[in-house]
């Protein structure tokens, strides 16, 4: 494990690709997403059990977990020496002022969600009044998560979105990055998606591509990459894989088999694509979730994920 040497991450952490283009379903998946989520990430990638790590903040119907500040603190403290950034995917349950307080406890930078497009300045003040005048802290903001990909949606509204938050936040003082996060295939279909952030972010799972083995992980993402960039305004534009990885455990989808072999090969892949600039993918997921339920759609790989089958109590 690092202690020392730490990059600047981004961090997401919904999985999936629809169906429009890798095979697989990512709507199948809707359910398993919750804005109440907190990730933890390293993009480094030096060391394959060295990912994002998810503390689970609600359960698979979407209600509340009892949570204190205690619980987060500890879980960040944990996380201290060893990744550099936590992504929030909400404002609810009090959640962001509870990750600044740990967060600057831990030395570590957050990367906030407004998952609600519906009440933009309402969470936007959220921030705002939990984060203070210390912008250091925050290292990008993000608005919406999948939202054009699961028809919650549209990509206009994506634009507007971002713009008012972004409006919103300067005027607040943050500086930083606000951008708006999908999977690749919305992405492609909308780069104006891209187009309105200021850095491109989007969630690339090879292991949905049932073309795709595990040693060819880094060259699917560099393609999908390369894909996406052709269609923007501005092709010298920063893009970043959001989130990537392997299952360890579930059911084979064509060439794209689950294993811990498979998993170290496609780890080993990624990190070999991204080896020039790793601050510009993150793997997902430190640890298994196995608040999550296992579906055919998603080939029952769903609580797998973590790299190096690794468990961890907050997470379950």
């Amino acid at each position: 494990m690092k202690s020392a040497g730490l990059p600047s991450a981004i961090a997401l952490a919904l999985i999936g690709l629809s169906a429009a283009h890798p095979q697989g379903s990512r709507d199948a998946r809707e359910a398993a997403v919750r804005p109440q989520k907190i990730i933890v990430a390293d993009s480094s990638v030096a060391d394959p059990t060295e990912a994002p790590q998810v503390v689970v903040y609600v359960n698979e119907e979407g209600r509340p977990l009892e949570t204190t500040t205690e619980t987060i603190d500890a879980d960040f403290t944990e996380l201290k020496g060893k990744y550099s950034v936590v992504r929030t995917y909400g404002t609810d349950c009090n959640q962001v002022a509870n990750a600044v307080f740990a967060a600057k406890n831990a030395g570590v930078k957050l990367f906030l969600g407004i998952f609600d497009i519906s009440s933009i300045p309402t969470q936007v003040a959220t921030i705002v009044s939990a984060v203070g005048s210390d912008w250091s802290l925050i290292d990008t903001v993000s608005v919406g998560n999948e939202l054009v990909n699961n028809g919650k949606a549209t990509a206009q509204q994506m634009v507007t979105a971002v713009g008012q938050t972004r409006q919103l936040l300067r005027a607040a003082g943050y500086t930083g990055p606000v951008v708006t996060v999908d999977t690749f295939v919305a992405v492609l279909a909308n780069p104006s998606l891209c187009d309105v952030s200021d850095y491109c972010a989007m969630n690339i799972h090879p292991f949905f591509d049932s073309s795709t083995a595990a040693k060819d992980a880094g060259a699917f993402i560099t393609r999908m990459v390369g894909e996406v960039q052709a269609k923007l305004s501005n092709r010298s534009k920063r893009v970043v894989c959001t989130e990537t990885g392997w299952p360890w455990k579930g059911n084979a989808n064509g060439a794209a088999v689950p294993g811990l072999e498979q998993q170290k090969l496609a780890v080993d892949s990624i990190k070999k694509a991204y080896a020039s600039h790793p601050s510009d993918v993150i793997l997902f997921s430190a640890f298994n979730d196995l608040w999550k339920h296992a579906e055919a759609a998603t080939f029952n790989a769903e609580q797998y994920w973590g790299i190096g089958a690794l468990y961890s109590d907050s997470g379950k």
